[in-house]
């Protein structure tokens, strides 16, 4: 009898979900508080500059600092004298008061800023009687960070990379102060250039370690400093309405807002400042991180399955399929109809050269064989 071969199919089923940023798309999502509109405004990030589409990604009366946490949730003051913080899930739903700083401030000042650090806690500047910086746990347990008591007014907060905690000094002519990991006050990091410079608002890191801050008085401006904390001058044009806040991007894209012009303006890396949005009293700003952006690709083409071999020799059939396949177990059936019941082959494979080898005899009228991970 002529020998036969047959390859039978083999389906292998790998569940991984891939995501993946696209180099040339840009996935992080711009949010502005409108402070006129009580409205926090979502635009997807659209290059090159133009005046993004916007839509509403939620009410807030009074708002103020917002700030997403590791897993996309969007953390919101409501500002003035309510103290509360407020969480929405990263489409927007509102999943209730997360903090409340009342307890700790006995109803005194207003909350203004939020940041979190490296390990999920919640950082909030507080103006008021004594000035404070409060930590609140991921579970929105508060405690008191930092007493600045009258000498540093926080404005916006930011953290380096060290874990540092920075504020924006909005009445003093330090315009910023630097905090360590544990609260110490470590003195005056920045030092700007300019006499009687004050007025403190928006502060934000590149990916450098640089750091721009945004000032009122005397002449409104963006003042950049290096990572040392040495003035390096004027960021952008100079004497510009009323900058409040900034935010930096992924991709280094430095978005500024500006509360007197109504307007958001972008500064791309090494390129033209343009017209981000524009809104009614643009205020806080807040990056979300681009996962929620990013397309989800299909699953990575799985490696080509073994290949079953199977050859009539006499009263046995000989079955084969490479070593380097590993992991596989032959299994054999009587009968495909549903539910088919498959069980491990029995004797187990030799390897002959470069292929595990079994034998069996021929038995019954028919018999399927598979191999199994």
């Amino acid at each position: 009898m002529k020998k036969r071969q047959f390859n039978l199919p083999l389906v292998v089923t790998i569940g991984i979900v891939l995501m993946l940023d696209i180099g040339t798309s840009h996935a992080d999502v711009v949010y502005v508080g409108s402070t006129a509109n009580n409205v926090v405004y979502r635009y997807a990030a659209s290059y090159p500059i133009t005046n993004s589409t916007r839509a509403v990604f939620a009410s807030i009366v009074e708002l103020m600092g917002m700030a997403f946490d590791s897993a996309g949730n969007f953390y919101v003051t409501f500002g003035q004298s309510s103290q509360i913080i407020e969480k929405f899930s990263p489409s927007g739903v509102d999943l209730g008061q997360f903090a409340n700083a009342r307890s700790l401030t006995g109803g005194v000042g207003n909350i203004y800023a939020l940041a979190f650090d490296g390990a999920n806690n919640l950082y909030a500047s507080l103006q008021g009687n004594p000035n404070l910086i409060i930590k609140f746990t991921t579970n929105g347990v508060g405690s008191i960070f930092v007493n600045a008591g009258s000498s540093v007014t926080p404005f916006d907060i930011a953290f380096d990379s060290a874990g540092n905690l920075y504020a924006a000094n909005y009445y003093g002519t330090n315009i910023v102060e630097k905090y360590s990991p544990s609260g110490v006050d470590l003195g005056s990091f920045a030092q700007i250039n300019l006499s009687g410079a004050s007025g403190a608002t928006g502060l934000a890191f590149d990916s450098a370690g640089n750091f721009y801050v945004a000032i009122q008085n005397p002449t409104p401006r963006i003042e950049k400093f290096n990572s040392a904390g040495v003035d390096q001058g004027v960021f952008g044009a100079n004497g510009l309405e009323q900058p409040f806040e900034i935010a930096i991007d992924s991709q280094g894209y430095i978005y500024v807002t500006y509360d007197g012009l109504g307007t958001v303006e972008v500064f791309p890396p090494g390129g033209q400042s343009g017209l981000y949005a524009s809104l009614p009293y643009p205020g806080f700003i807040a990056i979300q991180p681009g996962f929620l952006n990013r397309p989800i690709l299909p699953p990575p083409t799985p490696p080509a399955p073994p290949n079953l071999k199977i050859i009539h020799s006499g009263a046995s059939v000989v079955l084969t399929w490479p070593t380097n396949f590993t992991g596989f177990t032959l299994q054999s059936t009587t009968n495909l109809v549903l539910p088919a019941v498959w069980i491990t082959n029995a004797p187990a494979p030799v390897v002959v050269n470069t292929n595990n080898t079994v034998t069996n005899s021929i038995s019954g009228t028919r018999k399927f064989y598979r191999l199994s991970q």
